[in-house]
């Protein structure tokens, strides 16, 4: 076999792989597999403290009250 033959090979081999890395970095960087659905996201923040039991909750953090109906 001759060099030239080998070193073509070679360059294929090196390209064919460059190409599928390179397919696999846009894939993975434009979302790939979603392993996460909207039902794993926490409701609410993540250093959240729940109030103590037994205890009212200080005056001024209750909820809003909900909008009137129109």
């Amino acid at each position: 076999m001759r060099l030239e033959k080998q070193n073509r090979r070679s360059c294929l081999g090196l390209l064919a792989f460059l190409a599928v890395l390179a397919g696999i970095i846009v894939w993975m960087s434009l979302g790939g597999v979603k392993s996460e659905t909207p039902a794993n996201d926490p409701q609410g923040p993540v250093d959240a403290i729940p109030p103590p039991r037994g205890k009212a909750p200080p005056p001024g953090t209750a909820p809003p009250a909900p909008a009137p109906v129109r």
